[in-house]
């Protein structure tokens, strides 16, 4: 292995590490989360599809409860659009009551012809 082929494996572990670094941190958060949870999160959770509905009432979403049985850190929603392979994501942010969109990366293009052909600019939130 050459200089370069060192330097260019370095750089691979290098963002492998902080891939797993964000990964902890995330699961020590859902911990902490599932950890705070009271045994009844029914109008938490009525809470959040009440906002989610409220931020993008042209979408169908599929709700998913944060419950301890399931593991989940947070509420989710499902979404999906023409040519979507994977849809999109929404969950609160943890500790917050603020939505975090998601797209999976291969559904961007879909999703901005999606909203281009609604007459609008593409938007997330």
């Amino acid at each position: 292995m050459n200089t370069e082929e060192r330097k260019m494996r370095l750089a691979e572990i290098e963002e492998e590490l902080a891939r797993k670094r964000i990964q902890e941190k995330l699961l020590v958060e859902r911990v902490e989360f599932l950890k705070s949870c009271g045994d009844d999160d029914e109008s938490n959770f009525d809470d959040f599809v009440a906002q989610v509905r409220q931020a993008r009432p042209d979408q169908t979403f599929t709700f998913e409860k944060a419950t301890k049985e399931n593991r989940m850190g947070s509420h989710q929603a499902h979404w999906t659009f023409p040519g979507a392979r994977r849809g999109g994501t929404v969950t609160w942010v943890h500790g917050t009551n603020e939505l975090c969109w998601g797209i999976d990366h291969r559904d961007v293009d879909a999703w901005e012809q999606y909203e281009r052909s609604c007459g609008r600019e593409p938007r997330y939130t």
